[in-house]
């Protein structure tokens, strides 16, 4: 707000009294920390947040490829998957290593990194999500397998898996990376572990059940399914890179009278409005066609 106040020319009394503003809030945060640092309840309820918050996005969409994989009978493609997620957690510690020893990464750009890799994560999901919708319809799903029955997924697909489940994975990572960095330096380090193994155990337990349930729900409902939440995820990750990027200082803010739900990738600004209703209309729009395209196709 005081970066487009300065940018719009408003009058040097509204700057000054945004500044003190933000001024009164650095104060604040910096008395915090140096406060006697978190309680140890404080710092693994911290923890568990943390990696329970940033690793529910990249499991609901990691689980859901790999339960298509299976769907499509392509098992053999999850190896692709894995060395995905594999990479994004190997690129994890070495984002952890660079950033205590090496760089340090500033708020600018850890919030362009951020938004790219979300922005980039919402356009494949958003293709992923409308071919997910168009096979959810018998008769295309019928035609796909017998067309691809029995071969293996092109080197580009391939790639495509793994370079989908790096995106997902790694922007994650990279969050939690400098969360922990921020919470490691102020808490009691033996809690701080406890809750991020704690977390990692539900994690896991909530990706096995999306993973063992998914495999048991009938085609159509599974493809319906599975295509509303990518394209949730995608209008979520919409949102939440415009965002990254307007806090990077590369695109203009203009503040609008709406609710703001960070969660969900909603904030109250024009531009990720903007943004996420044409992500919404691109989706309603390729439901559409597909379903028009089935029509015609019978008739």
């Amino acid at each position: 707000k005081y970066r487009q106040q300065v940018k719009a020319g408003a009058d040097i009394e509204t700057i000054r009294a945004q500044a003190q503003a933000i001024q009164a809030m650095l104060n604040e945060g910096q008395q915090r920390p140096s406060s006697g640092g978190l309680s140890s309840a404080g710092s693994f309820i911290g923890s568990f947040i943390i990696l329970t918050r940033e690793g529910l996005e990249a499991i609901l969409l990691l689980a859901a490829m790999l339960a298509f994989l299976n769907r499509t009978e392509r098992p053999g493609a999850r190896k692709y998957v894995h060395a995905g997620w594999i990479l994004a957690l190997l690129m994890g510690g070495v984002t952890w290593y660079a950033a205590s020893h090496l760089i340090k990464i500033s708020g600018a750009s850890r919030e362009l990194t951020e938004g790219i890799s979300a922005l980039v994560a919402a356009i494949v999901l958003l293709f992923v999500g409308l071919w997910m919708h168009n096979k959810s319809y018998a008769a295309r799903w019928q035609a796909y397998v017998s067309e691809h029955m029995g071969k293996a997924l092109g080197g580009t697909g391939l790639l495509g898996l793994t370079g989908l489940a790096f995106i997902a994975t790694y922007r994650e990572v990279f969050e939690t990376v400098l969360f922990y960095q921020a919470l490691w330096a102020q808490g009691d380090h033996g809690a701080i572990v406890w809750g991020f193994a704690v977390a990692a155990v539900i994690l896991l337990v909530v990706a096995a059940a999306i993973f063992y349930f998914s495999m048991r729900l009938p085609i159509r409902q599974f493809f319906s399914a599975s295509s509303m939440l990518i394209v949730a995820l995608a209008v979520i990750f919409t949102g939440k890179g415009v965002a990254a990027i307007q806090e990077a200082g590369l695109l203009p803010v203009h503040s609008v009278d709406f609710v703001s739900i960070p969660m969900l990738g909603i904030y109250p600004t024009l531009q990720v409005l903007i943004m996420q209703a044409m992500v919404l209309l691109l989706v309603l729009g390729g439901f559409a066609w597909n379903h028009l395209s089935v029509k015609r196709a019978a008739m």
